[in-house]
């Protein structure tokens, strides 16, 4: 086994652990509509990577973070509708960082890179094979203590009149 599996044998079992500690009960709690249950999982959120056919062979780290994310994502057993998840990428703030600042920007929302799109991107890579058939993302990003990804469900779009959108609630 070369280091590269073993490094994502690794990933894997980290994450399910943590995700059976998130599931033992967490301090914070997010305001959803009556009846609505958000999914919660303990994974720092990866942004996809540019490629080319070089990095087949060439092993770039953020190709390999990202190719670790995937894994982890499966593993998980992460699941997205086409249309209706709300997408909370909740990033960790830097450890280099102050007290004081790390208290500021607590929930604060992210404006930085890694962009939205590449977060989303990334998630949508690794749970579905083909993706073209998600026709309405919605997704934010905050800053955090860890790593987390929430999934809400929201309305779906059913359909366009030639005026407006035409919805059904989760």
């Amino acid at each position: 086994m070369s280091r590269v599996e073993a490094g994502f044998i690794l990933a894997k079992l980290a994450a399910r652990e943590a995700q059976r500690d998130l599931l033992a009960g967490d301090e914070r709690s997010y305001q959803l509509p009556a009846g609505a249950e958000a999914k919660r999982y303990l994974i720092d959120p990866v942004p996809k990577p540019r490629q080319t056919q070089r990095d087949r062979w060439q092993k770039r780290p953020a190709v390999m973070r990202y190719r670790a994310f995937k894994d982890q994502v499966r593993a998980l057993g992460i699941d997205l509708r086409p249309t209706g998840d709300r997408v909370i990428f909740v990033l960790p703030m830097p450890q280099s960082w102050s007290k004081k600042r790390r208290a500021e920007q607590l929930g604060q929302p992210h404006q930085g890179k890694p962009d939205t799109d590449n977060l989303l991107k990334a998630l949508w890579d690794a749970v579905h094979t083909e993706d073209q058939h998600i026709f309405h993302a919605d997704a934010l990003k905050f800053w955090g203590e860890r790593g987390e990804i929430i999934i809400e469900p929201g309305r779906q779009a059913v359909g366009f009149d030639g005026q407006s959108v035409i919805w059904r609630e989760a």
